[in-house]
């Protein structure tokens, strides 16, 4: 009790006196509170400002709702790591102990062994030539030195360390060893740049209907899109990574409709990428397999456009809609036949049946407004448009031969001249 008063007696709060009995025993403790000082002017504005803030941080504590811990989460934490959990920890365990055991195994070969630094550097553990203690001679006592015989001095002592070090054995010794490691890479390029041409030159020209080894096809794709050089040295690293079923189903989309292929482009899947390589629109085999599924998909909606078959199976799809439209207006009777309003999406599939029923093409018209206003059998009470008519085409068939005759107009997958292949 009597420290406590005595730290509020030091903060400037109270001022106590004990008082003491006739045997000097203390009785009791006299306790006056003083006047508590008031607040600096900056304390004073500070506290002004957050009571400024106050309300408007409540309102929106109130505003906001609280969000209390589902029952099933918590029991998800409480409950015993399942099976993958441990497996994870335990191997994120096991790599953590093998780089710490690692780390110091490292550290002892440092401690016990001179390594040599490979630019001619002394090892830690040689005798320094110079001493480490601090020159404690005064400026003035050079005053009278020539500069010539101290540039001299400091010359010979430089001769001296580097003497005393063999710092210049030791960068001759990395020179020819950097030297021979070039000379080992210019004749490993030298070996290996006829197979990896020859290698390239046959994915270029792979034929049709066989399937290209995924590697083969990395290794070209690097070649044509970064240069023979750069696939010496990564192989098909710089690539990327993409997998075997994405890149068959491009190739095998724009082989089954190559008939329909842009000028000048070849019939094989895999001879495809390389001229999208050389291109040089992607960075990585990945982008160039989108380009190629896209052009694909293109393709294939030009070979389908006037598919008779294509068109019956749509025309059935249809008849199946209004007889269900049907069905449904006789079971519940209130229900009118034809809306007084709709979307621009609902009239779109609308007219776009009514044209199938009507035994046409709906990739022949390009809106829903022409199909009205040009087939009079079917602008019998229409209902009332509710937002502007966005859509091109009337069905996705349409649009997508539009896109890619646009794409083709526009010179997107046009071949260049100077296009090396």
């Amino acid at each position: 009790m009597q420290r406590w008063l005595d730290d509020l007696e030091a903060a400037g709060v109270v001022v106590h006196e004990p008082e003491r009995d006739d045997g000097g025993r203390r009785w009791r403790t006299q306790i006056v509170l003083q006047r508590a000082p008031g607040p600096a002017v900056h304390e004073l504005a500070a506290a002004r400002r957050r009571a400024c803030r106050w309300r408007a941080r409540e309102r929106a504590r109130r505003q906001t709702a609280r969000r209390a811990p589902a029952l099933g989460a918590i029991r998800d934490r409480s409950a015993v790591p399942a099976a993958r959990t441990r497996a994870r920890l335990a191997v994120a365990r096991r790599v953590e102990e093998h780089e710490r055991r690692r780390r110091a195994a490292v550290e002892a070969a440092i401690a016990h062994r001179e390594l040599t630094h490979p630019f001619g550097a002394p090892p830690p553990s040689a005798p320094s030539p110079v001493s480490a203690k601090r020159c404690r001679r005064p400026e003035t006592s050079q005053i009278g030195v020539p500069a010539v015989r101290l540039a001299a001095r400091a010359a010979w002592e430089v001769e001296t360390v580097v003497a005393e070090t063999g710092a210049h054995e030791r960068e001759n010794e990395f020179a020819e060893r950097l030297a021979a490691l070039r000379r080992a890479a210019a004749e490993r390029a030298a070996l290996l740049a006829p197979q990896v041409e020859a290698r390239a030159y046959e994915a270029r020209h792979w034929p049709a209907g066989q399937r290209c080894p995924l590697g083969r096809l990395r290794e070209a794709w690097v070649v044509y899109r970064y240069g023979l050089a750069r696939a010496i040295d990564t192989g098909g690293a710089s690539a990327g990574r993409v997998s075997v079923e994405r890149v068959a189903r491009a190739v095998g989309l724009y082989e089954a409709f190559a008939a329909h292929r842009p000028p000048g482009w070849p019939t094989s899947g895999a001879a495809a990428l390389c001229v999208l390589a050389a291109i040089g629109r992607a960075d990585r085999l990945a982008g160039d397999v989108a380009n190629l599924q896209r052009l694909a998909l293109g393709m294939r909606a030009v070979a389908g456009e006037r598919d008779p078959v294509r068109l019956a199976r749509a025309c059935g799809r249809a008849e199946r809609r209004r007889d269900g439209r049907r069905a449904q207006q006789r079971s519940i009777a209130f229900r009118m036949a034809v809306a007084r309003a709709e979307t621009a999406e609902r009239r779109r599939r609308r007219v776009r049946d009514l044209v199938l029923l009507a035994g046409g093409n709906p990739a022949s018209w390009p809106n829903a407004e022409l199909a009205l206003g040009h087939l009079r059998a079917l602008a019998d009470r229409q209902p009332r448009l509710m937002e502007p008519d966005r859509f091109e085409e009337l069905d996705g068939i349409g649009a997508r031969v539009t896109r890619y005759r646009d794409e083709l107009a526009q010179g997107r997958w046009r071949l260049q001249e100077d296009l090396q292949l």
